[in-house]
């Protein structure tokens, strides 16, 4: 790749860092109108539909093995029927800055969970990007409890988006291991397919579903509908393109550098949206947050 290439790629995934950041107070705004199951539904749904189409056009480059089936069923629970619900929901309760915070911690998430199986050593570097992560976090929740009143929505959204980064967290693990074997565009389509599939079954249990489901959708105003819509086509399908092709590209060391900027430009995303609240506890726990994890990932 030339240098001017290379620029391009950059520019690219730095959007990705904007779109990805700015997600949790779009989402925030969007449940305001529709439920956490609507914009999760319209998200996976959406995105699906596009990378259904994409698959068309790489013919026996898109080819499913059915020995594969099974882990593409547990990375479609992982990252799409558990992590994204919990995230919406995450959202709805706690502020959009505490939930660009929180979901930073993924990669030490990861770091924490392969330590454990044995696949990494923990090394000193990462025991203080660890612990300075984690304050951080402390520092945040600091802010919930002193909210009157929704103090212990923060928190349970904060637990909640916390939750979520652990999902993310194996998701990559265990992702990691599908990529070896097929193009990343391509086993993050399966893995919005099966994922898509068990949100699905949901109306097999509750019918009655459908009929809200239509109704929050047709209630919604334009500015519900472009956030969906974004949600879909940005979100998921633009950024997992632009992301896995900095990954084959650049490398997962380089791509990854630009995880740092989701928390600023959600926190920038957030104030400016939502004109949320910035205390000095937010804006420290941020520091600790972000500085943790750069130090550990180092």
């Amino acid at each position: 790749m030339n240098n001017s290439n290379r620029w391009v790629l950059y520019g690219m995934l730095l959007t990705v860092s904007i779109i990805w950041g700015s997600s949790f107070a779009f989402m925030k705004h969007a449940v305001r109108e529709v439920s956490p199951f609507v914009v999760v539904l319209f998200r996976a749904g959406g995105a699906s539909l596009l990378f259904a189409i994409t698959l068309l056009f790489l013919g026996s480059q898109a080819k499913l093995y059915r020995r594969d089936v099974p882990l593409f069923f547990l990375l479609g629970m992982i990252s799409v029927s558990l992590f994204m619900p919990l995230q919406v929901v995450g959202v709805s309760f706690t502020y959009a800055v505490h939930a660009s915070l929180i979901i930073a911690l993924s990669p030490l998430a990861a770091t924490l969970i392969a330590w454990f199986l044995g696949w990494q050593k923990m090394r000193m570097g990462i025991c203080i990007g660890l612990a300075l992560a984690f304050s951080g976090v402390a520092v945040v929740a600091t802010q919930a409890l002193g909210s009157s009143g929704s103090g212990s929505n923060v928190l349970l959204g904060d637990s909640l988006m916390f939750l979520s980064a652990i999902f993310w967290a194996a998701f990559t693990l265990l992702g990691s291991k599908i990529m070896q074997r097929y193009r990343p565009l391509v086993a993050v389509a399966y893995i919005h397919f099966f994922g898509f599939a068990q949100l699905l079954v949901v109306f097999l249990f509750y019918p009655e579903m459908g009929g809200q489901v239509y109704r929050e959708l047709s209630g919604a105003s334009a500015s519900t509908w472009a956030i969906l819509l974004g949600l879909a086509i940005l979100s998921s399908y633009y950024a997992f393109i632009v992301w896995y092709r900095g990954v084959e590209t650049i490398g997962p060391v380089r791509t990854a550098v630009f995880q740092y900027f989701n928390p600023l430009f959600g926190s920038i995303a957030a104030i400016i949206i939502l004109n949320e609240p910035v205390s000095i506890f937010l804006a420290l726990g941020g520091i600790l947050i972000v500085g943790g994890v750069f130090l550990a990932n180092k």
